[in-house]
């Protein structure tokens, strides 16, 4: 209840998916002209970038999502593939209900299965894919959801596609390193 697990440094996992990642949907800090370090090129359309000021935060509406973690998940290595379920201690969601439920999102978490999050080749894309609820299902029932996570320095671009077209993206905040500092 008033803790959030979460990769540490030494474990098998890519470094990227070690500490705490606060979802900003709303763009209230990435936005701010006093973030330089978010200056650079982002994909406009696929294969497709232009030069941005200010990280181009275009996410309408907010869920109530607050925080994500990729702890105690299981990384594979073979496979670069690693199973998050939204309904443990991985997410954070808040109380946008004021009742025991919390969130209007939880019932859909429930029914979601668990969230498969594969990088490429490369290892500098990740790809999100909704797996069901038994973890020993084959990779083929996975289902692409189009949505994909880009390592940045400051944390992660999360996107949201349908071919040849960028819908939404966001920015996640690496809060909690591997080592359990802030940053």
């Amino acid at each position: 209840e008033n803790q959030l697990s979460y990769l540490a440094r030494g474990s098998a996992a890519p470094e990227v998916m070690q500490g705490i990642y606060w979802m900003d949907q709303t763009g209230y800090y990435q936005t701010r002209p006093d973030r330089p370090d978010q200056a650079g090129e982002y994909e406009v359309v696929p294969g497709k970038s232009a030069w941005y000021k200010t990280f181009p935060h275009n996410l309408p509406s907010a869920a109530a999502e607050l925080l994500l973690s990729f702890g105690p998940s299981t990384y594979d290595d073979e496979s670069r593939c690693w199973l998050a379920s939204m309904r443990t201690d991985q997410w954070l969601w808040a109380n946008s209900t004021g009742t025991a439920v919390g969130s209007v999102s939880w019932a859909d978490a429930a029914r979601a299965g668990f969230l498969k999050f594969c990088f490429d080749e490369a290892m500098s894309e990740i790809s999100i894919y909704r797996q069901p609820c038994r973890e020993d299902e084959e990779s083929s029932s996975a289902i692409d959801l189009g949505q994909r996570i880009i390592p940045r320095p400051w944390g992660l671009e999360r996107l949201n596609r349908q071919p040849d077209k960028i819908m939404t993206r966001y920015a996640a905040y690496q809060i909690v390193d591997g080592l359990g500092q802030r940053t």
